[in-house]
């Protein structure tokens, strides 16, 4: 006969360096559908294709060798026989190396130097970028001369760099005063009702000419990385904007990732549909950035089905977050993430992997979670908890028959937020609440200029 097992016993056994083989269930059936504090947005039809197969993902992370032994009693159990227990408090230890924050946080190296906008702007769009759009822009220009019977008018000269920065000056001036949709006559109107700046600068006719003539690759090979790229009109200027993002500053202790989607109605393969949004065609981007500033630290543009080739990526949910995650990997921070990117799965590879912790939503369809944190009964405003080693498991009640559901790798305790009042949200949620927004803040801000 088992021994039946205390509580200090199972404690023990939970929190030693355990050598044992996981067992790992996977379920890749289901449909997803939302159960989370937002609205999920809608995806393109390539997305959810790729989405589909890891919804349902889970992993067992305590050695059933172990909790077998455990009374039934005092487990949950999912349904793919993922176990949590009901009232593990992790013992009085110190902090985690998961938790140990490398890199001091805020703006590094000749960042701290930078004082006027124009400084700032060059930390992220420096000399080299824009003498690679001066390059190509201008041989654009030069077969647009070769072609046209007035190539010796003003309106016709190379560009200079001098003059592509007043170009781009103009455009981000026009965002300022929310320009953007405005008729680019009305911007340069002399009857009083025009901005001053436009004109002084340069002429609309002038400004229309570098504009439609801006080039971003070498179109002589474009079309050959376009057989294995679909961004390769943008893919150089894209990746070192990037780079120069995540050299300038260190994040704070947490992170956010989520999409933001960016207005589009030129022609792309990828451009997304989605009818809900007030600009209904939008190019789709994954972003981690800083929970606390807003400050994006690594981006990736959703470029659907890529050819085969060496940017044939996957666009699952866990492939794109362990991408995303790469400049703060091992760095001690958290990641916040809604329930399309949380899975068992992916909080066990951030931790023992990446050194990160997360805090995210759940799809209530996630074959890890009990039928008991699921039940429609319930009383408002009650939590359920679940425990493993690393991880915590929340249900909560915000409402009659309605169920939310939280998974973290940072909390590990029945905590409640008193700062709630009746509501009794458990921290996990308060937490999440407080570091989700990241993103969409970054969009609010953007917005104020478009």
């Amino acid at each position: 006969m088992n021994k039946q097992l205390t509580d200090k016993d199972i404690a023990s056994l939970l929190f030693q360096e355990l050598d044992e083989e996981y067992l790992v269930a996977f379920d890749s059936s289901g449909e997803e559908f939302d159960v989370a504090l937002e609205d999920e947005e809608a995806v393109s039809e390539e997305e959810e294709n790729d989405a589909g197969s890891t919804s349902s993902d889970s992993e067992i992370e305590v050695p059933l060798s172990i909790l077998a032994t455990v009374p039934t009693e005092e487990t949950y159990r999912g349904k793919d026989g993922t176990i949590w227990l009901k009232n593990l408090r992790r013992p009085n230890v110190r902090t985690r190396n998961e938790n140990i924050l490398t890199g001091t946080p805020g703006v590094n190296g000749q960042a701290k130097n930078a004082k006027t906008p124009l400084e700032c702007f060059e930390l992220f769009i420096n000399e080299s970028m824009l003498s690679y759009i001066l390059c190509h822009t201008n041989t654009r220009i030069k077969i647009t001369k070769e072609n046209s019977n007035a190539s010796n008018e003003y309106s016709y000269c190379y560009v200079s760099v001098i003059e592509l920065r007043a170009t781009i000056g103009l455009i981000f001036l026009a965002g300022l005063y929310k320009s953007a949709r405005q008729n680019l006559q009305d911007l340069w109107s002399n009857d009083g009702t025009g901005i001053a700046l436009f004109p002084m600068t340069m002429s609309l006719r002038r400004f229309s000419f570098v504009v439609n003539h801006l080039r971003f690759d070498d179109a002589n090979s474009r079309e050959e990385r376009l057989a294995q790229d679909r961004l390769a009109p943008f893919r150089k200027l894209f990746v070192d904007f990037v780079a120069n993002c995540q050299l300038h500053y260190t994040p704070f202790e947490n992170v956010t990732i989520d999409e933001e989607l960016v207005a589009f109605r030129g022609r792309c393969k990828f451009r997304q549909y989605l009818p809900s949004k007030p600009a209904k065609y939008d190019i789709k981007i994954f972003a981690l950035v800083d929970a606390a500033t807003y400050y994006s630290l690594n981006l990736e543009i959703y470029a659907g089905d890529q050819p085969h080739g060496d940017y044939k990526v996957s666009n699952k949910p866990h492939d794109v977050v362990d991408r995303l995650v790469t400049p703060i990997s091992r760095s001690g921070r958290n990641v916040t993430m809604d329930n399309w990117f949380t899975s068992h799965p992916t909080y066990e590879y951030l931790l023992n992997h990446h050194k990160l912790t997360a805090v995210g939503t759940m799809k209530s369809n996630k074959t890890c979670i009990p039928e008991k944190f699921k039940a429609g009964k319930r009383e408002e405003n009650s939590s359920m908890f679940g425990f493993q080693q690393d991880l915590t498991l929340v249900s909560y009640v915000p409402k009659p028959r309605k169920n939310v559901f939280l998974l973290s790798s940072l909390h590990y305790q029945m905590e409640v937020d008193e700062a709630t009042g009746a509501k009794q949200k458990p921290e996990i949620i308060s937490f999440y609440n407080r570091t989700k927004s990241g993103v969409d803040n970054k969009i609010r801000a953007i917005e104020e200029v478009l």
